[in-house]
C-alpha cells in the first residue's frame, strides 16, 4: 500500500464498501518529550480486524505512519508509535513516545481484514509546552445514621482544586478524560466560564483570582480525570491534570422509618435525572400532592432536589442507591437497615469492665462501635478496619478487640464512661446489619444503688420513723393534758356559779 493515499479516493473508497464512518477516538493531550497512549473504541468490527493502519491526515493526501501488521518498516522522522496490546483493557493500543510539537495535527487510524478495511477512527493529538503535576483528590467517607428526625446529612466532601498562572492573551480549557482515553472539552474560558457540558454545572466551577485561574470541583462525586490546559494563542503553553475519586457513602438506619436519601443540585439542568434502586430505576414524577406509599423522586426542576423519598422503610430497601444524570453518578450510597435491640442496662462502678458480645459477626463484616452520651448525638469511636477513627480522651488504652468473635471489653470504667454505646456489625455483600447496644449507668458510690444507700437507708428510715413517731405521741400528750386542764376549769367555774346562785337564795329568804 502506498505511503500517501488521496483524501478524495479514501473517501470514495469508504462509501462503496460501506465502512462504520462515526467512531471518533477524540482529543489526546501530552506534553512535549512525554509519550500519549490512544485507544479507539473497539467495538465489535475491531475486534475482527486483522492489523492496523496509522495516518497522519493532511489536506489533500494522508501519509501513512504505522501498518502494525509490520512493526519493522521504518516510520517517518520524529515519529516513534508502538502497536501494542494492553493486557488489563483487553484492547490494541497506539503508543506515541517522545511526541513533538510538529505532532500536533490529525490522525486516523484504520482496521483491516486481510485486503478490506473494515472500519475506522480519527483523532488529534495536542502536544503542550510543559507539564505541571498531576493533582489527586479524593473525598471523605461519610459514616452517618439517616433516620426520620435527621433526613440529611453534611455535605463535608474535600474541594479539589487548582490554580495556574496567567500571562498575556491566555486562556484555559478543561477536558474530561474518559475510559477510553479520550479528551473532551467540557470547559473554554474563551467562550464563558461556565461548563459545556449539562451534567457538570454546578460542579465544576472556574473562577479568576489574584491573576490566576481557580478551578474547583465541589460536587464531584464520581471518578473523573480532567486536563487541564493553559493557552497562550493556539498554543497549549501547559496542562495539569485532576483526578477526583468518590468513596461511597454508608446510610444506616432502622425498620419502619421514613428515610429521605438527598440528592441536591445547584441549578436547573435539562437532563432527565433518575434514580438507579435495587428494585428498579425511579423517575422524577410531576404527582406527588399526596402521599405515597411506594418509594419515590422529588421533582427537582425548581428547587434542585431530587431526594429519594423511603416511606415505612423495612429490610427489603436494602442496597446501593445511585442518583444519576445520564451516565454521570450525581451521589452513590449503600444502604442499610439494622436489625436493633433494645438498650441493656449495666450498672457499673469504678474500675469495673463490661463486655458486649458480637453474636452476628462473620468472617466478612465490618463492625463499628458508637456511643451517645446524654443529648448529644452518636459518634464513632471504633472502626476495626481503620485506624484513623479517633478513640475519645476517656476511653484510650481501654477498649480491647477480640479478632477471633470481634467481642468488645470496655475495662477500668469510670463515671465519665456512662453512656449508650451501639455495637454495629454489617456486610457489604449480603446487606445484613445488626446492632446490639447497652446503657451504661455509673454506681454513685452514695447513689441509690450502693452499698451504703441498701445498709443504712433502711437503718437510717426506722431512725426517722422513731422521731416521727416521738414527735406525734409528744404533741397528743401535749394537747390531752390541755384538754384534761381545760376540764376542770371548767368543773370549777360551775361549781363557782352554784355556789353564787344559793347565796341569792338565802338573802331572798331573810327579806
Amino acid at each position: 500500500m502506498d505511503t500517501a493515499v488521496n483524501r478524495s479516493a479514501f473517501l470514495l473508497l469508504l462509501f462503496i464498501t460501506g465502512v462504520h464512518l462515526d467512531k471518533d477516538v477524540g482529543l489526546r493531550i501530552g506534553f512535549e518529550g512525554g509519550n500519549i497512549t490512544v485507544s479507539p473504541d473497539w467495538n465489535e468490527q475491531w475486534a475482527e480486524v486483522d492489523h492496523y493502519l496509522l495516518y497522519k491526515i493532511y489536506e489533500n493526501e494522508d501519509l501513512l505512519l504505522v501498518n502494525c501488521s509490520h512493526p519493522d518498516r521504518p516510520q517517518p522522522d520524529s515519529y516513534n508509535i508502538q502497536c501494542s496490546w494492553d493486557r488489563h483493557s483487553m484492547e490494541y493500543t497506539l503508543k506515541f513516545r517522545n511526541v513533538t510539537m510538529t505532532q500536533n495535527v490529525d490522525y486516523r487510524v484504520e482496521g483491516w481484514t486481510t485486503e478490506n478495511i473494515t472500519t475506522h477512527a480519527s483523532f488529534h493529538l495536542t502536544v503542550c509546552v510543559n507539564r505541571g503535576n498531576v493533582s489527586l483528590y479524593g473525598f471523605k467517607r461519610i459514616v452517618k445514621t439517616l433516620s426520620y428526625e435527621d433526613p440529611l446529612y453534611d455535605d463535608d466532601d474535600v474541594l479539589p482544586r487548582t490554580n495556574f498562572a496567567l500571562g498575556n492573551g491566555t486562556s484555559l480549557r478543561v477536558y474530561r478524560t474518559d475510559t477510553l482515553f479520550r479528551d473532551t472539552l467540557v470547559l473554554d474560558t474563551n467562550s464563558s466560564l461556565e461548563p459545556l457540558d449539562e451534567d457538570l454545572k454546578g460542579r465544576l466551577r472556574v473562577e479568576l483570582n489574584n491573576s490566576h485561574w481557580l478551578v474547583t470541583a465541589p460536587k464531584m462525586q464520581s471518578n473523573f480525570l480532567f486536563a487541564c490546559t493553559i493557552w497562550r494563542g493556539a498554543q497549549c503553553h501547559n496542562y495539569k491534570h485532576i483526578r477526583t475519586r468518590y468513596v461511597l457513602k454508608q446510610v444506616f438506619t432502622d425498620n419502619d422509618k421514613n428515610l429521605s436519601l438527598p440528592c441536591i443540585l445547584n441549578g436547573t439542568f435539562h437532563v432527565p435525572i433518575h434514580w438507579d434502586t435495587p428494585t428498579g430505576d425511579i423517575w422524577m414524577s410531576n404527582n406527588q400532592t399526596h402521599k405515597q406509599k411506594a418509594m419515590y423522586m422529588l421533582n427537582g426542576s425548581q428547587t434542585g432536589n431530587y431526594s429519594l423519598i423511603i416511606p415505612s422503610i423495612s429490610q427489603n430497601h436494602s442496597g446501593v442507591y445511585k442518583c444519576k444524570m445520564k451516565n454521570t453518578i450525581l451521589d452513590h450510597l449503600d444502604l442499610f437497615v439494622c436489625n436493633k435491640s433494645s438498650p441493656l442496662v449495666v450498672r457499673f462502678s469504678h474500675g469495673e469492665s463490661v463486655v458486649m458480645a458480637n453474636v452476628y459477626y462473620s468472617p466478612k463484616d465490618f463492625v463499628h462501635l458508637y456511643r451517645q452520651k446524654d443529648l448529644h448525638p452518636q459518634i464513632l469511636i471504633l472502626h476495626a478496619d481503620d485506624e484513623s477513627v479517633r478513640m475519645p480522651e476517656d476511653l484510650l488504652g481501654r477498649v480491647t478487640l477480640n479478632k477471633f468473635n470481634y467481642s468488645l471489653t470496655i475495662s477500668n470504667l469510670t463515671a465519665e464512661n456512662s453512656g449508650v454505646y451501639t455495637l454495629r456489625t454489617y456486610g457489604p455483600m449480603d446487606k445484613l446489619c445488626h446492632e446490639e447496644r447497652i446503657r451504661l449507668l455509673y454506681k454513685d458510690p452514695f447513689g441509690v444503688d450502693s452499698p451504703f444507700y441498701s445498709v443504712y437507708a433502711p437503718l437510717v428510715g426506722c431512725v426517722l420513723l422513731g422521731l416521727v413517731a416521738a414527735v406525734i405521741g409528744f404533741s397528743l400528750r401535749k394537747r390531752r393534758g390541755e384538754q384534761a386542764s381545760g376540764h376542770q376549769s371548767r368543773e370549777e367555774h360551775q361549781s363557782g356559779d352554784e355556789d353564787l346562785d344559793d347565796d341569792v337564795e338565802e338573802a331572798e329568804d331573810s327579806v
